[in-house]
């Protein structure tokens, strides 16, 4: 898919930062002001009600940073091995809800690529829930060298994915792509990707993407207590421009995941975003955990 850049009607080439409405150019802030209203009003009229099974299993697309600033550590351990306990506890909840007697029923899909140096495949594609938990999920290990690393490429191998796939998913939840940040990215931006991965769509409604930020001075009003926690409604209340960055690509959360988000004690508000702190890890294990809520018996 070529990245290249729009025309106006008029023939004038836009520039990066621009795009053009009813016949006017209009700048970057604008683009966003405008696609997010797009995309709160999409997902404000999708449904996000279907529930995972066999013949309609949901899709899960892990996306994390293992450049060298995931070297850091969190709550004394190292962040990529906070990052796959939160993932492996996820797992086991959608095991423990797909599982029949002593069947394990692929009613979910996975898949998990990892950027820093290099793009990784770890599960070798997508896989049915019943295959990852044969071979376990993998380690998770630090590409060193790269300060910045290039979450536009990353974002773009999910698109590709996606359209190679999606299909398959047409009668199924939603696909959520969890992305886990632990610093800044550099290269090209990954914004318009993200917009695009947000325009595909199953019948149960767009693409969600979640980011997951580690960085404890992203937040103007530092998240210590998980109790206390409403989620993230406004780009206001982020401290960088990195994080604001990641607030305007992430989805608003879907009415099914703030639920269920009620039922595991959490007091989320409307209208949040899929945008959630990696301290305290208990707010990390929550943004990975909200895919159960397609599963049976996550209703009550």
């Amino acid at each position: 898919m070529a990245d290249e850049l729009p025309t106006h009607p008029s023939g004038v080439k836009l520039d990066a930062g621009e795009a053009a409405i009813g016949g006017d150019v209009i700048g970057r802030d604008k683009i966003l002001q405008v696609t997010n209203n797009y995309y709160d009003g999409q997902l404000a009229s999708a449904q996000y009600t279907v529930m995972a099974s066999t013949s309609t299993p949901g899709l899960i697309i892990f996306v994390i940073d293992t450049g060298s600033h995931a070297q850091r550590l969190v709550d004394q351990r190292p962040v990529l091995e906070v990052v796959k306990s939160a993932i492996d506890a996820s797992l086991r909840e959608l095991v423990f809800r797909s599982t029949k007697g002593s069947r394990v029923s692929d009613r979910y899909h996975v898949g998990c690529w990892t950027y820093g140096r290099e793009i990784l495949n770890l599960l070798d594609g997508i896989k049915p829930l019943s295959q990852v938990l044969q071979v376990g999920f993998p380690t998770l290990q630090v590409q060193p060298g790269e300060s910045k690393v290039n979450l536009y490429r990353a974002f773009r191998v999910v698109e590709q994915i996606l359209t190679q796939s999606i299909r398959t998913f047409e009668n199924s939840p939603a696909p959520l792509i969890c992305h886990v940040a632990c610093g800044e990215y550099g290269g090209r931006d990954p914004g318009p990707v993200a917009a695009r991965i947000r325009e595909m769509g199953v019948a149960d409604g767009n693409v969600l993407i979640e980011n997951v930020l580690i960085d404890e001075g992203a937040w103007l009003i530092p998240v210590t207590q998980t109790d206390d926690w409403t989620g993230t409604r406004d780009p206001g209340e982020l401290a960088t421009a990195y994080a604001r960055e990641l607030y305007q690509m992430a989805s608003p959360m879907p009415e099914q995941y703030q639920r269920y988000a009620h039922e595991l004690g959490y007091n989320l508000g409307s209208k949040v975003r899929l945008l959630f702190p990696g301290t305290p890890p208990e707010l990390m294990s929550l943004g990975f955990s909200l895919p159960a809520a397609t599963a049976v018996g996550a209703r009550r």
